[in-house]
């Protein structure tokens, strides 16, 4: 062996499992724990205050994540066609952006569940055509060190005048 593989080859069990820089090696991601959602359905015509909408409703299910934030992103889309346009600027973008919010889960490792929800006032869907409508949500869980942990679509149709 000669004298520059064995130092190469001693670096290399010094440094082993330490990303090598560049975007060559990244640190491996936390394999333990697991997010779902469960469900997910369409509730429509909703009520919610003096507007009348639809609502996507859905149940985050998570175990041993430890205390982490998950990031719940919730778009509505037209089959075919890409993303429905919202008008309203509290729904984030015009992109079909409902909303994107945190649930943060507890330290102790155990399960947890909570049920969401995003609101959409009919008012704020501009539809580019009139008719019926085969449209989908859906919606994403993401976390910053696993990327993305579930998704889930559910079809349902809308009238467009």
């Amino acid at each position: 062996m000669s004298v520059e593989r064995y130092r190469r080859d001693q670096r290399a069990k010094e440094h082993a499992g330490e990303p090598l820089g560049c975007g060559l090696d990244e640190r491996p991601v936390p394999t333990r724990g697991r997010a779902t959602i469960g469900e997910l359905r369409i509730v429509k015509p909703a009520q919610v205050g003096d507007e009348s909408g639809l609502q996507v409703v859905f149940v985050v299910h998570a175990e041993e994540l430890g205390a982490a934030k998950l990031v719940v992103e919730t778009t509505l889309h037209e089959q075919g066609r890409g993303p429905l346009r919202t008008g309203v600027a509290r729904l984030a973008d015009t992109q079909g952006w409902l909303n994107v919010f945190e649930v943060v889960t507890p330290p102790d490792d155990g399960h947890f569940c909570r049920e969401c929800s995003a609101f959409v006032p009919f008012a704020a869907l501009e539809p580019e055509h009139a008719g019926t409508l085969r449209c989908f949500a859906r919606v994403r869980l993401l976390e910053a060190e696993r990327g993305t942990l579930a998704e889930e679509e559910v079809a349902f149709e809308l009238q467009a005048g």
